[in-house]
């Protein structure tokens, strides 16, 4: 089964789920608090991975980047229905 959670720009319920555009900050979370501001990207899509995990995509609204993640979260933290 597969759960799906698409998600509006200003979403305040999955702000948690946020990353870094890889491409407009390469230094993630080691960077400067202005960079990180900057580049923090919430997801357009989140849903139920393999093994709990949960899969994030992002679109970066600086540079349209698009990229995904499946090693951030839990798919239960994510607030995703267990399996």
């Amino acid at each position: 089964m597969t759960t799906t959670t698409t998600t509006a720009p200003d979403s305040r319920r999955l702000q948690f789920l946020d990353d870094y555009c890889p491409e407009c900050n390469p230094a993630g979370h080691h960077a400067d608090s202005r960079v990180r501001l900057a580049t923090l990207t919430g997801p357009t899509e989140v849903t139920r991975g393999g093994g709990g995990w949960a899969v994030c995509r992002y679109e970066c609204g600086g540079c349209g980047h698009q990229w995904q993640r499946d090693d951030l979260w839990t798919a239960e933290s994510a607030g995703l229905s267990a399996a």
